[in-house]
This record gives C-alpha cells, sequence and structure tokens, in this order.
C-alpha cells in the first residue's frame, strides 16, 4: 500500500478520460507494436499477443 488516496492521481491527469488515453498509449507501445502482426496467421498473431500481454518486460 502507498499511503495514498485515489484522489491524488488527479494531480496528474485532468480526469478519468484522459487517464484512459494515457493508459492506451501504453497499451499500444509497449503491448501491441511488439506483438506486430506481420506474416502472421491471425490465430498466432493473437496467440502472440496474449503472451506479450502474460508476459511483463
Amino acid at each position: 500500500m502507498v499511503g495514498v488516496g485515489h484522489s491524488a492521481l488527479y494531480r496528474w491527469v485532468k480526469n478519468r478520460d484522459e487517464l484512459v488515453d494515457l493508459l492506451s498509449e501504453i497499451v499500444v507501445e509497449r503491448i501491441l507494436l511488439r506483438a506486430n502482426a506481420g506474416d502472421l496467421e491471425w490465430r498466432a498473431w493473437l496467440t502472440r499477443l496474449a503472451w506479450t500481454m502474460h508476459v511483463r518486460p
């Protein structure tokens, strides 16, 4: 436990929408780009994406 309330987060972001936007950018940069489809068949790509999301960098 960090010992701060959830309202402390809003010192860094304006609102929930901005927080979701920032999280979306992280997902795209750190997860989706690593699981680039390339020449993979869609099932293989989804499997790779799932493993990429599961395994921490």
